[in-house]
């Protein structure tokens, strides 16, 4: 049944590879190449507001030019992002996008502003494997068209063209030490452009640290887009978008732009299901692409999002399982959980006998701390002298983990 499972995804895998193929656009300049899996099934809606401004351009060979009476190009974005997970291993997601752009030149006929949907994004993500050692790889395929058409005077809301984009994921877990983790990620792919627009390679490499201080949780990241081929003439003296989509910036209608992006963000989960989140970017490096900087910020919201079912398998005979079970005298409190990489901290460790690998219990209680009934299986995967870290391994009840749960060791 698995092989056939993993035959029938493989079908489906090949039906989405052929429609991005041929169609999609990603936006590298304003939204990153990044992973988009999702690990909690519900519906995840994260709308954020963005504002972007560039003053010069990167040249043909990297320099900083500017043509004579261009000020300023800004674009504000409202962004709407949703997740769904399809299946256990399938992620599909999308983006509603508005934009509002403004080109400020000496030259009247070159200052303007535009208002109204920009380009609209639907992909797709396959969590492909896990190894032992907490590696993780997916792969993903985005597809972004255009709701807006060229017409009129500049600026525009973008290229106006479909790209498709087609990739893989890595995630290598550095440091998974109590609740805290700190991983190293990384991806790239093929993005396929239509309207005689260069191909090339969105990228993006990163550290995540989750867990700094209780709900904070911190990401660095160098993002880009490396053009394949050149169609661009002019010198670096000269600026390469002069008279274009842009009213004379890179920001949009560059036919082969390259640009190297550097991005931090912030974020702070009040729960489980709500999360704040805050942005800076600024471009390092291009050629045919603007000088610019971005901040943003927005929030997430996880709706019908409190079934684990594609991260935890609940033992589906637990209900029926009627023998008693003797504990040893240990008995530990949950003070710190993270749902995101199964992990709690209890206030018990190596000077109280707890031992690294060894299979221990977690109980709800009642408002005075007393057990009431065994929810899951965890196993000690990290070791100090007062405390430890244990990782889920399966939950016999669909219930949130909290602090001051009561862990115990069972008599084997």
């Amino acid at each position: 049944m698995n092989a056939l499972k993993k035959a029938n995804q493989l079908v489906l895998l090949g039906l989405v590879l052929g429609l991005v193929g041929s169609y999609a656009q990603a936006d590298s300049l304003f939204h990153p190449w990044k992973d988009e899996r999702h690990t909690l099934e519900g519906v995840e809606l994260a709308p954020s507001f963005s504002y972007y401004r560039s003053t010069s351009n990167y040249g043909s060979t990297g320099n900083l030019v500017t043509s004579t009476g261009f000020q300023n190009y800004t674009r504000s974005m409202l962004d709407v992002d949703a997740k769904f997970v399809l299946w256990t291993d399938w992620t599909i997601y999308g983006r509603l996008s508005f934009a509002r752009v403004s080109t400020e030149n000496t030259t009247a006929a070159k200052t303007g502003d535009k208002t109204g949907l920009a380009d609209q994004t639907v992909g797709l993500n396959w969590f492909l494997l896990k190894s032992k050692s907490g590696i993780e790889a997916n792969l993903q395929f985005q597809w972004e068209f255009p709701a807006y058409s060229i017409t009129g005077a500049a600026p525009a809301l973008g290229e106006g063209i479909h790209e498709g984009t087609a990739g893989a994921f890595l995630a290598i877990p550095i440091i998974e030490d109590s609740v805290r983790s700190l991983r190293l990620s990384g991806g790239s792919g093929f993005r396929y452009r239509t309207d005689d627009y260069s191909h090339g390679i969105p990228w993006s490499t990163g550290l995540q640290l989750n867990g700094l201080v209780s709900g904070l949780n911190l990401n660095a990241m160098v993002y880009g887009f490396h053009s394949l081929t050149t169609k661009t003439s002019a010198l670096s003296t000269q600026n390469p978008c002069f008279g274009n989509l842009g009213n004379d910036s890179c920001a949009v209608g560059v036919r082969d732009p390259s640009l190297i992006t550097l991005r931090v963000e912030a974020a702070y989960d009040i729960s489980e299901t709500f999360r704040f989140s805050a942005h800076y970017a600024k471009g390092l490096w291009g050629t045919n692409a603007p000088n610019g900087w971005q901040v943003g910020g927005g929030v997430s919201l996880q709706l019908w999002g409190k079934d684990k079912k594609n991260r935890f398998s609940k033992d589906p005979k637990a209900d029926d399982k009627k023998e008693f079970v003797e504990y040893y005298p240990l008995e530990a409190r949950v003070q710190r959980v993270n749902d995101r990489f199964q992990m709690i901290k209890i206030d018990k460790g190596k000077d109280d006998g707890v031992t690294l690998g060894e299979s221990l219990d977690v109980f709800t209680v009642t408002t005075d701390g007393k057990p009431v009934e065994m929810i899951a299986h965890a196993r000690v995967s990290s070791l100090k002298e007062k405390e430890a870290a244990l990782t889920i391994v399966k939950y016999l009840k669909e219930v949130w983990i909290e602090e001051g749960f009561l862990v115990k060791r069972p008599v084997k």
